[in-house]
Parts: structure tokens; C-alpha cells; sequence
């Protein structure tokens, strides 16, 4: 059997390379696709050019001017999103005997034992790939190639903006081992500082503490951490997911303490829930009400 090798590409900065393709002049500038400050607009996306002030999609626009008084807001277009996505997804499935989009900017090929049908190595091939994205849609990406999902995630983390990184089988807790925990599926600001309180900062360090230790402390979730710490994760490419939760949310451009305004705005929101539900023959066992 030959060794399984997932392949995980994430399109860099995805939403403002689209919004350079649509206009040329932004390129190579600090440039932040997100929502007007004044209507409390949220960052969706942010160039390198930004980031190194520390702006990160989900930050306020408000904050993220404040960090980066240069950025330049841009407003998002969704449907050109989805346009890019849809052609990058077309040209992947012509090299993907299984296939998987994680989001609208990253996507798993299984490639186990295409190398005899690619004519060369995974990591060369995954550079032609990274090529003609390029090229022929104008998009740049990053590309992690590993056993697994999770180490072919982090691997094309570790190579963004536009590198490629392969991670032989076998090399897997070797690769984690100098890295933070946070960058563990599961490993939240919660678990991260729980982690961090107890000396644990590494994966290595995660990876060798006692499995008894780590129940008894995170519970089985923890269990299936340090397991990603060690390397272990999903080898399953495509098929269908289920859906765990639905979602709706409200900003409002000023601050209101009126209950009988919320009420509304609430009763609205849990109407068109339940129509989702209805609509999709599902049921919930849980509900969450964020307030900020």
C-alpha cells in the first residue's frame, strides 16, 4: 500500500487578491476588505501589508485603523468571491481523485499514490499547481502535503504565503514538535493558557505528557489533542459533513438599550432560525445568545 499523502491548498489573502484582480492599483499595498468603522464594519480579510500591524480578520474596523493607520478599506464582493473559488475548484478536479473544499479558499486532494500518474514527486507537482493557479487565474496560494489533515494543514500554514511543504510519513511528530500548541486544531485561548499555566508550550510537550494526566485535566477532548500533537489525524477526503450549527447574527451602527427595539430584533432572529430548521428537516439541542 502506498503511503497516504492529503494535500491542503489555501489561497493566500484570498479576498483582497480578488479585489487586486478586480483592481490592479491595489496590488503590493496595505489593503483590508472589511466593513465601514462608523456602521461597526468587521475586517473579513487583510493583506500581509496589514498584518504585520497585528490586523486580523474579525478584528473590528475601527481597531484594525487604529493599528494600521495606512490600510486601506475596501468593501467585499461576494459573488466575485465565489466566482474565483468555483474556477480554482474546476482546475483542482482535474488532478483530484478525491476531493474536499474546506471553506471557499481551501480545499484537500487526496493524492495517495499519484506519483506514477503525475510523472514526477508530490512536492513537484504541487509547485506546478501553485504555478498555474497563478497564472492562469491570477491567485496565489500555499500548499501542505502530509499524511493526514491536520499535518497537511499546518504544513501549508507554515508555508504561507506561497511556499509548499511536504512532510514525509513517519517525520509527522518531528515537524510538531518545536511548534506551539496553538497551532492544534481544538487549542483555543482557553486550553492555550490552561496549557501554557502548566509548562506545557510545545506540541512535543504536549505529545509526551501521560494520557491520564492529560484526561484527567482536558477530559477526552484533551485525548484527541495530544493526539494531534503526535501527529495522528483524519485521512478522509470528500464525502459529505454534517451540519452542526446554524447561525444568525445582527450588528447595529449604534449602541441601544431599548428592550422593546431588542425584543423584535431577537424574535425576528429566532423566526428565521426555525425556518432554517424546518427548511433543512433539522432539530437543535442547543441555543446560544451572544451579546457584545
Amino acid at each position: 500500500m502506498p503511503d497516504v499523502r492529503i494535500t491542503h491548498i489555501d489561497l493566500t489573502a484570498f479576498f483582497v487578491s480578488v479585489e487586486c484582480l478586480r483592481d490592479p492599483a491595489l496590488a503590493g499595498k496595505p489593503i483590508m476588505v472589511a466593513g465601514p468603522a462608523d456602521k461597526r464594519g468587521v475586517v473579513t480579510c487583510a493583506s500581509y501589508e496589514v498584518r504585520k500591524y497585528g490586523v486580523r480578520a474579525g478584528m473590528a474596523t475601527a481597531l484594525a485603523q487604529k493599528k494600521c493607520p495606512i490600510a486601506i478599506r475596501v468593501d467585499g464582493h461576494r459573488n466575485l468571491y465565489e466566482e474565483y473559488s468555483q474556477r480554482v475548484r474546476k482546475y483542482l478536479r482535474q488532478y483530484a481523485p478525491e476531493f474536499e473544499a474546506a471553506s471557499i479558499d481551501e480545499f484537500y486532494i487526496d493524492w495517495t499514490g499519484c506519483e506514477k500518474l503525475f510523472r514526477t514527486t508530490l512536492i513537484n507537482f504541487a509547485r506546478k499547481i501553485q504555478r498555474d493557479i497563478l497564472q492562469s487565474i491570477g491567485l496565489p496560494c500555499a500548499i501542505g502535503i502530509g499524511s493526514n489533515k491536520i499535518i497537511s494543514k499546518i504544513a501549508c500554514d507554515r508555508a504561507k504565503p506561497d511556499g509548499v511543504i511536504e512532510v514525509a510519513t513517519g517525520d509527522e511528530a518531528d515537524f510538531l514538535k518545536a511548534l506551539d500548541v496553538s497551532v492544534l486544531p481544538g487549542v483555543g485561548k482557553v486550553m492555550k493558557e490552561n496549557l501554557y499555566l502548566r509548562g506545557i508550550h510545545t506540541c512535543g510537550e504536549l505529545a509526551a505528557l501521560n494520557e491520564m494526566f492529560v484526561q484527567e485535566r482536558f477530559g477526552a477532548w484533551g485525548l484527541h489533542v495530544q493526539a494531534y500533537a503526535r501527529g495522528e489525524g483524519s485521512q478522509t477526503v470528500g464525502g459529505t459533513h454534517e451540519q452542526k450549527q446554524i447561525s444568525s447574527e445582527e450588528t447595529f451602527e449604534r449602541d441601544t438599550d431599548d428592550m422593546k427595539f431588542l425584543h423584535a430584533v431577537l424574535h425576528r432572529m429566532a423566526f428565521d432560525l426555525s425556518e432554517q430548521l424546518r427548511r433543512n428537516d433539522l432539530q437543535s439541542r442547543c441555543i446560544h445568545l451572544k451579546l457584545r
